[in-house]
């Protein structure tokens, strides 16, 4: 457990510091790959904490951050890879939600989310909309090119459209590295 805090503190520093892309790319890969190892392994907290420096460079948890997010190809790839990753391992996510949810009411007060895509949620009678909520002063919502017909589940719409293109590039340039 001490070990993997140090190996998530170590990626962390690299993206941090960092701004060549295949630099970046990599420490992604990093964090994908801690994360599927502490799912594998039940390691709740390791996986929160590696969710939790995610959630820091997406840039979606203070105001100021959030000022630069469309413009940082960063921010922008640790979006949507813990999007990607919370969708991959819903079931041994704990304490990591709440800055998970955080990232997404963000996106839902910056206005790249509309309120029909974010406001449900699953009762005993099945999946609901919320109470409707105050409005809230928002810029018009930026629609996402739909996946297919079917339903989606929000993660994974987040962090598909987050990657855009950008999930092919980062496995071209994985491997070009290795």
């Amino acid at each position: 457990l001490a070990m993997s805090r140090s190996t998530v503190a170590a990626l962390s520093v690299v993206l941090e510091t960092s701004y060549e892309e295949h630099v970046v790319h990599r420490a992604l890969s990093g964090f994908e790959q801690c994360a599927a190892m502490a799912a594998r392994f039940a390691l709740s907290d390791v996986l929160d904490n590696t969710l939790i420096s995610l959630c820091k460079f997406s840039g979606l948890q203070s105001t100021a951050s959030m000022a630069v997010f469309g413009g940082s190809d960063k921010n922008r790839l640790a979006a949507a890879r813990l999007f990607r990753l919370a969708h991959a391992h819903t079931d041994h996510i704990r304490d990591a939600w709440h800055n998970i949810l955080q990232c997404i009411v963000s996106l839902y007060e910056m206005g790249v989310v509309a309120e029909e895509e974010v406001l449900f949620v699953q009762g005993e009678d099945g999946v609901q909309p919320l109470p409707s909520t105050p409005s809230v002063a928002r810029k018009p919502v930026r629609k996402a090119a739909p996946e297919s017909t079917s339903a989606a589940s929000l993660l994974s719409a987040f962090g598909s459209w987050f990657a855009g293109g950008a999930v092919e590039a980062e496995e071209e340039a994985a491997e070009e590295t290795d």
